[in-house]
């Protein structure tokens, strides 16, 4: 291994500041960091991303196009060039506006990352400063921090780290990370102790060190020069590929059942290169090509909305797992509340100083909202604690709940550890002491306890003597309990899972309406007591979680997931195991970057009320897409029932290939719009479900009656000459796909439905318009159609207002008796 990284192993930090032109006080000078980035670049590895013709060709490579294209293929050669430019001009308009709608799409997810980008503490100008990873530069002075990716090469100068290395070396164990210079340069990653590599996971500690390596320059840019993104495969995605695979069997049934029907009805003397050409005319007919536009149409959407209200997918496919969410746990601080914390009251030991001790321990003001209230409310006299030299220091560890710091002055240490009453107090604190706890609580302030050790001389050393306590009061947000509102509403259930006490907890969910009690939360030594059977009582008896440790989160969503589709909003590293279990993980931007990695959904802001929306958004996208496939298959099935058996009793075919394939680009426009639409509000009050029976079912019973409405139809023009015929035909079928979409997209009498969009209605009444037209203008007669007398219009339109009513009595009935009776499995 040739990393220049392995080469500063052995140097001490006098030479590290030499060779890289840094101090490991102040960091980089602004004048250094505006000379390197011309010179080094940015912090980034060169990544292949997608050109617009790669994407364009993508497009006409799906199984529906793909199967469109032999179609025309096989039409060529069949002298039916006229019907295979007509297929080759659908594919293509089918193409160029799912790829409009990709190309937006993949932009909008460009310009979204960069809201993903992770930050690092970095000191420049002797200043500490948040500093996106890929603008670092060499000779950087950067703070590494517990639940963090290393953001680069980084030789540590101070402190003691414990790193997941598991990414360059597949060891599972960690690796201890210090700043002692080694005898002589280390000739690979495993003798490298005192080197943090880039993208590995610091497990623990704190510590300073100076970046060597950036970029394609680092040990992982030289392991692996290209980096792979791994997009995973949402459930929803799984059941359109399934739907593709069904409809693609029943396609390739379909051609030779309608030739041998032909045949065995009419016999040999058939023309069966005209009937070969009908036939790929109806499967056609049966593909619904524009799924694809659709979907991608409907997910860039979602995508677009989220963002403007701060939730940030980091998939396209996460929009539609968002919107499956039946029960949501959540954290407290920054959800329910402002996160902006403040000194409520001081519980102060006669004789010890705790404000000294709180000053001293309070660190990371930067990234820790508790050490940053500390220090405002301390005055300039409290924080001048004299020359204290920093000895070790343990950064809050989540299983312990608590942090520590061992300290030195003029030859006496003290070790300072500040932490939950449970885990920091002494178990002989006073009646006064607790009086005041009591008192904190039920106001619902946040405690902190401080405990100390003289002459100690390690961070373990114990027993520890009370120093006294800080109570921190964090204002609940008013948007908390409009968002609790919305959430029962679109029938979620909210549970809290905090690493306050049960009083907080109690106190925050009562005021927000949560509960109508104070007794409402459960520790999680409590919960640990618990049996089987009464942990699960417990999820619907409790709504909040106290003090549960990460092991308990994660059991915590694996039991709730045996019930509910389940969200977890966290943000910390003790939430990633929580995070990974949860169908859905939400993190907010400024969470740990273990936590992010885990995490399905970033928010931009804490916030309930914008994750309830994001749920709401992602139910209504996934109600269109089910909206645009029960409506597309279930008219596409009726014509091809309808046309398939009239061609059998008639003397010629009852619509012309041509005029077949017209039909179906005609009436894939206002299909498209579906996607856009409104949704009625009390079909977002659940998920939608998509469950491959169900629309198979759906699709044959209100295909049926499509097809039963074509007979009454036919009924009136079978004796009439083929162009006439044919032109009826072409109009009816477009009317009636066009109204099937007013009918299929409630569940509710069409006239109690939302008002569909304007986007639906206006593409809709285009598509009407030039049906009608169409056989009235001299191009017509290219698709042989014939100009249909006033009768024949008053004929259809009868026939389209009855199916229109006809089709919505059987909707209702469908969804009142068959699916009540046979609900369909999530």
């Amino acid at each position: 291994m040739n990393s220049q990284s392995l080469s500063f192993t052995n140097k001490s930090t006098e030479q590290l500041e030499k060779e890289l032109a840094t101090s490991s006080v102040q960091g980089l000078s602004q004048k250094q960091v505006d000379i390197l980035k011309k010179t080094v670049g940015l912090n980034v590895f060169a990544t292949s991303q997608l050109k617009w013709p790669t994407l364009l060709f993508r497009q006409f490579t799906s199984m529906f196009i793909l199967l469109l294209i032999a179609s025309a293929i096989a039409l060529f050669f069949l002298e039916s060039k006229i019907n295979a430019l007509i297929i080759l001009g659908i594919v293509l308009v089918n193409g160029l506006m799912t790829f409009f709608q990709e190309y937006r799409a993949s932009r909008a997810l460009e310009l979204l990352k960069q809201h993903l980008q992770l930050i690092c503490p970095v000191i420049r100008d002797g200043e500490v400063h948040l500093i996106p990873h890929d603008a670092l530069l060499p000779g950087d002075l950067v703070i590494l921090e517990q639940g963090n990716y290393v953001p680069a090469d980084v030789r540590i100068i101070s402190g003691k780290l414990r790193i997941d290395e598991s990414l360059l070396t597949g060891e599972s164990t960690h690796s201890e990370k210090t700043g002692e210079v080694l005898p002589a340069a280390a000739k690979d990653i495993y003798e490298a102790r005192n080197i943090a590599f880039f993208g590995t996971i610091i497990a623990q500690g704190t510590a300073r060190g100076i970046v060597v390596e950036t970029g394609p320059q680092t040990i992982f840019g030289e392991v692996s020069r290209e980096t792979l993104e791994n997009f995973q495969q949402s459930g929803f995605q799984e059941r359109l590929d399934s739907l593709s695979r069904f409809l693609l069997i029943v396609v390739g049934l379909t051609l030779p059942c309608v030739i041998f029907s032909h045949l065995l009805v009419k016999g040999w003397d058939t023309d069966l290169l005209e009937l070969f050409i009908f036939a790929i005319a109806l499967v056609i007919g049966l593909t619904p090509e524009m799924l694809p536009t659709v979907t991608t149409f409907a997910l860039s959407k979602g995508a677009v909305l989220l963002a403007q209200h701060n939730v940030i997918v980091k998939r396209l496919s996460a929009i539609e797992d968002i919107g499956s969410i039946t029960m949501l746990l959540t954290d407290k601080t920054g959800t329910l509340t402002e996160n902006k914390l403040a000194v409520a009251s001081w519980y102060e030991q006669p004789g010890v100083p705790l404000r000294q001790f709180a000053q001293l321990i309070s660190r990371h003001p930067l990234t820790d909202a508790f050490d940053h209230a500390t220090l405002l409310a301390l005055t300039s006299a409290e924080k001048e604690t004299g020359q204290y030299k920093v000895l070790d220091e343990q950064p809050f560890d989540p299983e312990k709940r608590t942090s520590a710091l061992l300290v030195e002055k003029e030859g006496i240490t003290t070790l300072i550890v500040r932490g939950t009453v449970e885990e920091t107090c002494p178990q002989d604190i006073t009646p006064e002491a607790h009086s005041w706890i009591a008192t904190q609580t039920s106001q619902g302030n946040r405690i902190l306890a401080f405990g100390y050790a003289e002459q100690a001389k390690a961070l373990t050393d114990r027993p520890l003597k009370l120093a006294g306590f800080i109570a921190y009061t964090d204002p609940i947000k008013t948007t908390a309990a409009p968002a609790l509102m919305k959430a029962r509403k679109l029938g979620i259930g909210i549970k809290v899972v905090t690493g306050d006490s049960k009083e907080v907890g109690g106190y925050v969910a009562k005021v927000i309406g949560l509960s109508d009690t104070l007794d409402c939360a459960i520790s999680g030594a409590e919960f640990e007591d618990l049996s089987d059977e009464q942990k699960k009582e417990a999820l619907g008896h409790y709504v909040v979680f106290a003090r549960f440790l990460p092991a308990q989160k994660y059991e915590l969503v694996e039991l709730f997931r045996k019930q509910y589709t389940v969200g977890f909003l966290g943000d910390g590293i003790n939430d990633a195991p929580a995070l990974k279990a949860a169908h859905v993980g939400i993190v907010v931007q400024t969470g740990s970057d273990l936590a992010k990695d885990a995490a399905d959904i970033i928010m931009l802001r804490k916030s309930l009320f914008d994750v309830v929306y994001g749920i709401g958004i992602g139910r209504n996208i996934f109600a269109n897409t089910i909206k645009y496939i029960t409506t597309s298959i279930s008219s596409n099935f009726g014509n091809f029932y309808s046309l398939a058996i009239a061609s059998l009793f008639l003397d010629f075919l009852p619509l012309l290939p041509r005029q077949i394939l017209l039909v179906n680009m005609l009436s894939d426009f206002p299909m498209v719009a579906i996607a856009s639409d409104t949704v009625d509000f009390e079909e977002l009050n659940h998920p939608p479900r998509f469950v491959m029976k169900d629309i198979a079912l759906s699709s044959i019973i209100f295909g049926l009656t499509g097809s039963l409405f074509d007979f009454i139809f036919f009924s009136f023009f079978y004796t009439f000459p083929a162009a006439r015929l044919q032109t009826a035909w072409f109009i009816e079928s477009i009317l009636t796909e066009i109204v099937i979409i007013y009918s299929l997209r409630t569940r509710l009498p069409f006239y109690k439905a939302r008002r569909p969009s304007g986007v639906l209605i206006s593409l809709s009444l285009l598509v009407v318009f030039i049906t009608i037209a169409l056989p009235m203008l001299p191009t017509g007669r290219f698709f042989h159609f014939a100009q249909p007398p006033l009768r024949d219009i008053l004929v259809i339109v009868g026939v389209i207002l009855s199916y229109f009513l006809a089709n919505d009595a059987i909707k209702l009935a469908y969804y009142r008796t068959i699916q009540a009776a046979y609900p369909p499995k999530s």
